[in-house]
């Protein structure tokens, strides 16, 4: 391993350069949409989104999560890992891999998963030389709900209070019917009250 090769945070400002690279992992990304993402994931704590320098250059990313799985307890699950071709086969994967195992154990993370596509022949004997073991093949489904540029426009903030919406709009719309059920009855009242008065003063 190159011993000029550091590793540190990512900061919104290598936006450019983690576009880049995601574009050579096959995920085609804008600078602008990737500086959204990172900004996100940046201000999560359940998040660890690192690169690796050489020269004070970024040559490859690590992203990992954490996540707790009804099933099978908790995890840390790496979302990404990629080096500049130019830089391979140089320790810079491991080095990634060795830092979000150290932050994996300081969370106190007993496991680590990683998903890759069964097309990375590569990726399959870097990850078992790194003591992984292949545990499942599965189908990965996909479904888009909006576009990116409407997904960044909306602020973190309003994304995570938007998980407590459904209960809220639950009852909402059942106070919006309770008060539309009581207006039409009192209503009904009103109309049928004004036509006994009408009948009462022709008779009069």
């Amino acid at each position: 391993m190159d011993n000029k090769i550091s590793i540190r945070a990512a900061t919104k400002a290598d936006a450019p350069v983690i576009a880049k690279l995601t574009r050579d992992l096959g995920y085609p990304v804008s600078a602008e949409v990737m500086r959204t993402r990172l900004a996100k994931i940046l201000a999560c704590r359940e998040q660890l989104m690192i690169v690796a320098l050489a020269e004070r250059q970024v040559c490859g990313w690590l992203q990992a999560h954490y996540t707790d799985v009804i099933e099978s307890g908790a995890r840390v699950e790496i979302a990404g890992l990629i080096v500049t071709e130019k830089m391979r086969r140089r320790g810079i994967g491991r080095l990634l891999l060795a830092y979000a195992e150290d932050w994996a154990a300081a969370i106190h993370v007993r496991a680590m998963v990683v998903r890759t596509n069964m097309i990375r022949v590569a990726s399959h004997v870097f990850y078992i030389a790194q003591g992984f073991a292949h545990v499942k093949t599965q189908a990965v489904y996909r479904k888009v709900l909006c576009s990116d540029n409407l997904v960044g426009a909306r602020s973190t903030k309003k994304n995570v209070n938007r998980l407590a919406r459904p209960v809220a709009l639950t009852r909402e719309l059942s106070d919006s019917k309770s008060k539309r059920k009581a207006y039409g009855r009192d209503k009904s009242n009103g109309d049928r009250n004004r036509s006994n008065s009408r009948q009462t003063a022709k008779r009069h």
